[in-house]
């Protein structure tokens, strides 16, 4: 059985090195000086870097109180949102590029409307690219946030609540403080998601080019050698953000191991 197990486990391994090894054996050492180099890289990071900041941080405002009224039972039929989030996590991301497409275009009514009235562009756009990240990275935090909130025991929130603490209190000082820590690590995932989307950013806001669609236009109109520039700072940016969620994790269990 152990024989097995590891055998499966090191081929499995192996597969998932593959896609990164390729990046790092194709590479040329000409590759690493047009990276750095390479204005266009460094444009697409920041857009992709700024709209993946702008999206978690409307994940962090929007989805920590959707986590808390689904896990409290404050919204009516809480199956059906519960359902809603899930099922951004399995519908295909140009799908959720298309239907935003559908609806943010400037000839559809509401891109219309934001854009002759309200001079705001969705579709071809930065706040597109930031609705896009968010609706496909949120639903991790949501997901986590409704878990850590059901998971804090009630006599707590009811002890604080016998000496006088308001909810809003019990919420900060109580359930949030408990459930932060899981809550911070999906926020990390959720950052990493939004910085490497493409298939949903791909149909509703091509331009600016973010890392992830720059690759792909490389790869289109110069073939594949010319896509692996953009492709090692992107790699690098995703190595550190590994980083930071292991540092989260390994702080995560430090705590769980103090709280028992």
């Amino acid at each position: 059985m152990r024989y097995v197990a590891v055998a499966i486990a090191v081929t499995t391994l192996v597969a998932f090195a593959l896609p990164i090894g390729g990046i790092l054996l194709g590479a040329r050492a000409s590759d690493l000086v047009a990276a750095v180099h390479d204005g266009e890289v460094w444009a697409a990071l920041g857009v992709s870097l700024g709209c993946a900041l702008s999206s978690t941080l409307l994940t962090v405002l929007t989805a920590v109180p959707l986590g808390l009224a689904i896990a409290r039972g404050w919204l009516p039929v809480p199956l059906l949102w519960s359902a809603m989030v899930e099922l951004l996590v399995v519908v295909p991301h140009p799908l959720v590029g298309l239907g935003l497409l559908l609806i943010f275009a400037r000839n559809r009514l509401l891109g219309a409307a934001l854009s002759g009235h309200l001079g705001i562009e969705v579709a071809s756009a930065v706040p597109g690219i930031v609705f896009a990240m968010y609706l496909v990275s949120a639903p991790a935090v949501i997901k986590s946030s409704r878990d850590s909130f059901r998971r804090t025991p009630t006599l707590l929130t009811r002890v604080a609540q016998s000496l006088g603490a308001t909810p809003w209190r019990v919420f900060w000082t109580v359930e949030l403080r408990l459930a932060w820590l899981s809550i911070r690590s999906a926020t990390v995932v959720a950052w990493a998601r939004a910085l490497s989307e493409f298939g949903a950013i791909a149909i509703l806001a091509y331009y600016p080019r973010t890392t992830a669609v720059l690759i792909w236009d490389r790869y289109q109109t110069y073939g594949i050698q010319a896509a692996v520039a953009p492709a090692l700072v992107l790699l690098a940016v995703a190595v550190l953000t590994l980083a930071l969620l292991h540092w989260l994790e390994t702080k995560e269990a430090t705590y769980e191991e103090l709280q028992r």
